[in-house]
């Protein structure tokens, strides 16, 4: 009987029951993953947005202090392009 027993928390189980206490175990590891997951993409998109808006900011602010500019023609050189 030694063999097909096994002591868990100061109970003696059986082989179905340690299997069932296995899965159960790896189920709850697997959604802790998922959540785990979860939690790192939503982050990610949050950061990807408020980089996004932090851009659209910088972009608004260079063109307005390209309108109060005494230069008459102020062209980024990123934003020349060749045509051809």
């Amino acid at each position: 009987m030694a063999a097909t027993t096994c002591l868990v928390i100061g109970l003696l189980i059986g082989p179905a029951a340690r299997h069932t206490l296995i899965q159960a175990t790896t189920g709850l590891v697997v959604i802790g993953g998922v959540a785990f997951t979860a939690l790192g993409l939503w982050y990610t998109a949050r950061t990807v947005d408020t980089a996004q808006q932090g851009q659209i900011t910088d972009r608004y602010t260079k063109a307005v202090e390209q309108l109060g500019s005494a230069k008459k023609d102020v062209i980024p050189p990123s934003s020349l392009r060749l045509v051809g």
